[in-house]
């Protein structure tokens, strides 16, 4: 945390907002959700829900093939600049994530999904000690009947298994959200965050994001 803080400083960095797991006190309102890996991906398969892995054999039997790497960012970044506009959402440019796939090319991959030669779903991929995250993961909504998610994620989870990671990071989700429920349904054990915004200004003030019905508020410690 100490590093981090110099760091942005040197940069020029006006504040940075810290994301810490709590295991007490006060909380956001968002939680990340963690399953454990097992060693093999046929003890993983024959834990997962009737529903998902019917959902995977669909995608199979659909047709939609998975490609992995960098080479796939363009596809990747179509289907996720145009999920990101359904939702409202700004998203980030595609120099900024070539430049992490670059900057970080033995702990980020890409995950893209292919019915024919059309992308229809994609996810970045970290890689940190024992644990394989996804920040982004999108679809292309008017393919989701053919459970391109379910294909997506059980690709990943192979993956964490087969490369000997321990925890699969399913990124952070509101209580109770769409997300959040899909998630604790692919073996999601949800663990409350803290937000904490710190301000390198004039001022140097901690600020502590509290969350209330989905909007931040900033407040002054």
């Amino acid at each position: 945390e100490a590093k981090c803080m110099i760091k942005a400083r040197c940069k020029g960095v006006k504040g940075i907002e810290l994301r810490k797991i709590v295991t007490m006190g006060s909380q956001s309102g968002y939680v990340s959700l963690l399953r454990e890996l097992p060693d093999r991906s046929e003890v993983l398969w024959k834990s997962l829900r009737t529903k998902e892995r019917n959902q995977v054999r669909k995608a199979e039997r659909s047709g939609l093939r998975i490609c992995w790497g960098k080479v796939y960012l363009d596809e990747f970044y179509a289907v996720y600049t145009r999920n990101m506009h359904r939702l409202g959402t700004p998203a980030h440019s595609k120099r900024w994530l070539m430049s992490i796939l670059d900057s970080m090319p033995a702990r980020t991959d890409l995950i893209t999904v292919f019915l024919d030669n059309l992308p229809v779903a994609g996810m970045l991929i970290f890689k940190f000690r024992d644990c394989i995250g996804v920040p982004y993961a999108s679809t292309v909504k008017e393919y989701n009947s053919l459970c391109p998610n379910a294909l997506m994620y059980w690709e990943a989870f192979k993956h964490g298994c087969e490369n000997s990671f321990k925890h699969f990071d399913f990124g952070r989700s509101i209580v109770g959200s769409s997300t959040y429920k899909f998630k604790k349904h692919w073996g999601g054990i949800p663990i409350p965050l803290s937000y904490e915004f710190i301000s390198f200004g004039n001022a140097r003030k901690n600020t502590e994001m509290k969350y209330a019905s989905g909007k931040a508020l900033l407040v002054a410690k």
